[in-house]
């Protein structure tokens, strides 16, 4: 009769060690599926972010190609500003604007300097091109792993300075 007892006892024990790997290995998989969707979403996030930001930098130089002096010249300069499309134009505001309730974008103008032979002196040196700017977007957005940022710029300079009289 012991012998029984104990042949049961031990196929018991075979079948919770079974269900227990079984279970391991389907908390494992469902973690790394977890794992790796995340990673995808955040991958998505940080592509939508690099389009967002070279978004920031056509908008300012559409204001710059609709009026350089009313849109862009006017502003001041080092200062965080948001962009807002209303009635099919892009607008510069100071209210925060939230993009698909996910992704901040703030532009920045920057002064540019140019050195004597007329080139962009990043350092600072040289006289101030009125007729330029630097331009940041900047994209912030919380996600999964974090607070993230990305950001791109370029250089806009005012190609309608010049105005020919016939």
């Amino acid at each position: 009769m012991n012998k029984k007892n104990s042949k049961k006892g031990s196929g018991i024990v075979e079948v919770l060690f079974s269900v227990s790997i079984i279970l391991v290995t389907l908390g494992s998989l469902i973690g790394a599926y977890i794992f790796y969707f995340q990673l995808s979403v955040s991958k998505l996030n940080s592509t939508s972010a690099i389009f967002l930001a070279e978004e920031g930098i056509e908008a300012v130089r559409l204001m710059r190609n609709d009026d350089w002096d009313g849109n862009i010249a006017l502003l001041d300069m080092n200062t965080e500003y948001h962009l807002i499309f209303e009635d099919f134009m892009w607008n510069i505001t100071a209210s925060p604007q939230l993009i698909d309730e996910t992704f901040s974008r703030t532009v920045t103008l920057e002064e540019v300097y140019r050195d004597g032979d007329g080139m962009i002196d990043d350092a600072g040196g040289g006289s101030i091109d009125e007729n330029t700017v630097k331009v940041t977007s900047k994209v912030s957005w919380s996600g999964i792993l974090g607070e993230s940022e990305k950001e791109m710029s370029a250089y806009i300079p005012n190609i309608f300075m010049f105005h020919y009289e016939e």
